[in-house]
């Protein structure tokens, strides 16, 4: 995107400042470039004809040294797409595996008899082997291949170290797909722990994060597995897994993820009607998974906490409190239970 007071280069402006002066412009990036200006158009060794390809690669026969990878860009002419001539791979010239007399033929041919036969054959071969030479570049490069989403390759090499390589497994919730790839690190690991989730929630959403372990709570035993006199059966051993009742207290397997302080705005974001709060569950869940419980604990700012105003402001027991002394600490007696939201 242009910058502010900068108009964007378009395609033929970029072509003709590269023909003006080629040897300014390094042959990758002109490449790339021409391939982002060209959408429409497979990229540059990935056509399966060459009337597919956004450009022509040429090596004009030359007999010194070259001083820049690219000899010129002709935009104009009797062929329908850029031909690009560059220095580097090719058949003429002193570095080419072709004998220095033939080059100096195929050169006095074309300036002087305007017979390009030659050159135009030798062009053919030029194409297909700069145009792989550029794609075997290309896929080793993450940015490159960012160029184009739908062709991201690494994309699919990193994800797949975490279960989300194929197409058909992304935007699979509300986490980002590239933030996932960002946090590969952390979602690959073997190991899952309380400083990895902060981590990750922390730089997901860039808000002050804590997790807070072993929150205690009434766990509901299934009816199948629960004690009944005189049936027999699993749970019915006396003094070691007897359970009376149809819960039992326990926080081994519950924790809490705790916001802030946060100001209003941030506040409400993380709201079960908010715009961050599916994603904040998603977040967890790719890297705790779904056999935990938990909760989340949204802190408030004591200055940022609103006048309840019935009927015009304040969400009743979400960001509405009964005025009965200044407030001293932030806020902090909001708790979410995920598993009544969460998609």
């Amino acid at each position: 995107m242009a910058s502010e007071g900068r108009s964007e280069t378009t395609a033929l402006e970029f072509l003709l400042q590269v023909s003006e002066k080629p040897y300014r412009y390094g042959f990758f990036q002109t490449v790339r470039r021409i391939n982002c200006y060209y959408k429409d158009k497979p990229l540059t060794g990935k056509a399966f004809k060459p009337s597919d390809d956004p450009l022509r690669f040429t090596q004009e026969p030359y007999t010194f040294f070259a001083p820049a990878t690219l000899g010129g860009l002709e935009i104009e002419g009797a062929s329908p797409y850029p031909r690009l001539s560059q220095r580097f791979l090719g058949l003429f010239g002193p570095n080419g595996p072709m004998p220095l007399h033939l080059t100096e033929y195929a050169r006095d041919r074309s300036r002087h008899h305007r017979d390009h036969a030659m050159t135009g054959f030798a062009d053919m071969f030029h194409h297909r082997a700069v145009s792989l030479f550029y794609s075997a570049w290309a896929q080793s490069q993450p940015t490159v291949q960012a160029d184009r989403p739908g062709e991201d390759r690494f994309a699919m090499y990193v994800g797949s170290l975490f279960g989300v390589g194929l197409p058909s497994l992304r935007n699979a919730d509300s986490m980002h797909h590239i933030s996932k790839l960002g946090f590969a690190g952390h979602l690959s690991s073997l190991s899952r722990h309380v400083s990895g989730l902060v981590s990750l929630v922390q730089g997901y959403f860039d808000v002050p994060t804590r997790v807070v372990e072993f929150i205690a709570h009434w766990m509901k035993i299934p009816p199948d597995e629960t004690f009944h006199l005189g049936t027999g059966g699993m749970n019915g051993c006396l003094g070691r897994d007897t359970i009376i009742g149809a819960r039992v207290w326990q926080r081994q397997d519950k924790f809490q993820v705790r916001l802030g302080p946060l100001s209003l705005e941030k506040y409400e974001e993380f709201l079960p009607s908010g715009k961050s709060f599916q994603a904040l569950v998603s977040v967890v869940r790719n890297y705790v998974g779904l056999e935990y419980l938990w909760e989340v604990n949204l802190v408030l700012k004591k200055e940022e906490k609103p006048v309840t105003c019935l009927g015009k402001s304040g969400a009743l027991g979400w960001t509405s409190w009964l005025e009965t002394e200044s407030q001293v600490d932030h806020v902090d007696d909001l708790l979410l239970q995920v598993e009544n939201y969460a998609h």
